[in-house]
């Protein structure tokens, strides 16, 4: 699929925990060779812009309505995060429409039980953990996506 149209800020966005923000980070780099830091939503690309009064208010309409693909790196934690827990609020509004195509599922090993997310057995993710995928391989993965 070629999502990849240019009505969005950003091509691809970033959800995840803090605790993988070592490998998040690799990812990011990567996909920035392509599309540039300022086509990445990542948080460390744009700290200035987030050094604001409001920002969850502001952040995640930057995910429901800025970002072509949505990328999250599901974790038993991530339902836990504050930051998380708020972005998928917006995303899982693009799960209800037509535009559940831009969201992608990553996981470290067994996310657990999203149900509450409102991501149950049935939806598909490719677990990183189980595959021994490295950096640069979940970031073709991505790219394939877009």
């Amino acid at each position: 699929m070629n999502f990849l149209n240019k009505s969005h800020r950003f091509s691809i966005a970033l959800s995840f925990p803090g605790e993988h923000r070592t490998f998040v980070k690799q990812v990011a780099d990567i996909l920035a060779e392509k599309f540039g830091e300022d086509g990445v939503l990542y948080d460390d690309y744009h700290d200035a812009e987030f050094a604001r009064p409001d920002l969850d208010v502001y952040l995640p309409n930057l995910y429901r309505t800025e970002s072509e693909l949505i990328v999250l790196f599901l974790c038993p934690v991530y339902p836990q995060k504050r930051w998380c827990r708020l972005e998928w609020r917006h995303i899982r509004q693009l799960i209800a429409t037509l535009d559940s195509d831009r969201v992608f599922f990553l996981s470290f090993g067994n996310p657990g039980d999203l149900s509450e997310f409102g991501i149950i057995s049935g939806d598909g993710y490719i677990d990183i953990e189980y595959k021994g995928l490295s950096s640069q391989m979940v970031a073709e993965r991505i790219l394939k996506k877009t």
